[in-house]
């Protein structure tokens, strides 16, 4: 929970610098829990951010990190963003192979890696 709570703040200060606007930030335990509210943002066309980490089955879920990411993509066609924020270097690397647009390790990278890589996604840049 300490590291999500890190990765909102780190996206907050995105938002302030980039004078976004109308963010809302939505935390789930796991993928499971997610699913539904993904659906609905992937229904509504509206731009999306989706920070995973690898092991989300502390709380009870099935899926990791990695099977999450090919989920979005492959079986919902997800059109948002993912970062991978996985403490496991590999499966950071793996997220990446999958789709994901960053991998953001722990600790978190410094704000302007984290800004250049959001900015890079939503302009389709990014690696």
């Amino acid at each position: 929970a300490l590291h999500r709570s890190c990765v909102v703040r780190a996206l907050k200060r995105v938002q302030n610098d980039t004078e976004a606007q109308n963010w809302s930030y939505s935390q789930f335990e796991t993928i499971e829990a997610a699913q539904p509210f993904l659906v609905q943002i992937h229904q509504t066309g509206k731009r999306s951010i989706v920070c995973l980490d690898e092991q989300m089955g502390s709380k009870g879920g099935i899926l990791t990190g990695i099977q999450g990411t090919r989920w979005l993509i492959n079986e919902l066609g997800f059109r948002g963003i993912i970062i991978s924020t996985s403490g496991d270097p590999d499966a950071g690397l793996l997220h990446l192979s999958a789709g994901a647009h960053g991998n953001w390790g722990k600790p978190l990278p410094a704000h302007s890696r984290i800004l250049g890589d959001i900015l890079a996604a939503f302009s389709g840049t990014a690696a």
